[in-house]
């Protein structure tokens, strides 16, 4: 304040000063008394600057301070940041540009302490006491369990055997047990894996292992994603898999399958991904089994004994993504069958009798699907 009032008796003595130039200056504030009334102003309105402008500065900083405050408080609060997403969102919806508080919502904030929902909404939103916590809310984690003695142990033997795994307190979520050129894994080595039925995804290659080795898969229950590629497993081991009902990642690649057993992977329901690659003892009976598989995304059949009569079993598979089926024995008859995969991005063709009248159909047919023809 004293530095305005400084600046303004400046503004006065300048006045004053130029009234005394021009000769225009009042009877009683000419000459010398003029002259020293205009020196008394400039050292008042000095003064008053030295004094004020420290406090003003000072005051800035505290409303600078103040605001800041503020903020933090807001936030600590609880105020939710909107993300990208919940904006995009909003822009899609009939008025979901406008602020809260509007007209129709009123004062009201979304997702207070009291849950009510917004005027006309009919949805409860994040609050203490009712509704549904919004997105922003972080997801809780299960608590870690202490490892025990058992489990530790059983670890140890684990990395003894050169086996790799994540682990989070007395659970191994992650596990990979394959062959080395120093040593392969033995029956023995999988009875290591009893006991493991919270692990999630496990990578077994083990060429030398037998059917009756495998067993403890069976308990493995939890599991979500298997690769048992190249581990002999033939159609007599797939019972194993059976009560893995939790699968959506399977790869059976090159284990020796064939059509025998194959009713136990038509109960993974959950099964999205899904490798039959280069077991060529795989037919057109084990393919109707999958037709069972109504959640499968990807399937990959390439070096099967798959024809044409099985791709026809295939065709209620209409939510198939990719399908691949190189190196069998599909050819132009197939091409009225695959066409019914409508939402399929990808089809490999590579080394099959399919013809180039019989690709061409299929482009005109699934016009956004990648038609892939190259050589395996």
């Amino acid at each position: 304040m004293l530095a305005i009032v400084g600046v303004a008796v400046l503004i006065l003595d300048l006045a004053l000063c130029l009234a005394l130039l021009q000769g225009k200056a009042p009877a009683a504030v000419k000459g010398a008394v003029g002259w020293t009334l205009s020196g008394l102003l400039a050292v008042g309105a000095v003064g008053l600057e030295v004094v004020g402008l420290p406090q003003l500065l000072q005051s800035a900083e505290t409303d600078d301070t103040q605001v800041a405050d503020s903020r933090e408080d807001t936030t600590s609060k609880g105020v939710p940041s909107i993300s990208t997403s919940e904006k995009k969102n909003s822009a899609g919806r009939p008025g979901g540009g406008k602020k809260a508080g509007s007209k129709r919502g009123g004062n009201r904030k979304e997702g207070s302490k009291t849950g009510r929902s917004r005027k006309g909404s009919g949805k409860k939103r994040g609050g203490k006491k009712g509704g549904k916590k919004g997105g922003w809310s972080r997801r809780k984690r299960a608590p870690v369990v202490p490892l025990t003695p058992e489990r530790e142990k059983q670890m140890l033997a684990l990395r003894s055997i050169g086996a790799e795994f994540q682990a989070r307190g007395n659970q191994v979520t992650r596990l990979q047990l394959v062959d080395s050129e120093k040593r392969k894994v033995t029956d023995q080595d999988l009875q290591l894996l009893g006991g493991l039925v919270e692990t999630r995804s496990l990578t077994l290659c083990a060429v030398e292992v037998t059917v009756q080795g495998l067993a403890p898969l069976a308990e493995m229950a939890g599991l979500t994603e298997l690769d048992l590629a190249e581990t002999p497993l033939t159609g007599r081991g797939l019972v194993h898999l059976g009560g893995m009902t939790r699968l959506r990642k399977l790869s059976l690649r090159r284990t020796g399958i064939g059509d025998e057993g194959m009713s136990a992977l038509a109960r993974l329901m959950q099964l999205a991904v899904l490798d039959l690659s280069d077991n060529s003892q795989l037919g057109d009976q084990a393919v109707a089994q999958l037709a069972k598989l109504k959640s499968l995304r990807e399937l990959v059949l390439s070096g099967t004994g798959i024809t044409d009569t099985g791709v026809k079993s295939l065709a209620t598979l209409t939510g198939l993504k990719q399908l691949e089926l190189q190196g069998t024995a599909v050819s132009d008859a197939a091409i009225e069958h695959l066409v019914m995969f409508k939402d399929a991005d990808l089809v490999s063709l590579g080394d099959t009798k399919v013809t180039d009248q019989g690709v061409a159909r299929l482009r005109r047919g699934l016009p956004k699907c990648i038609i892939n023809r190259a050589p395996r």
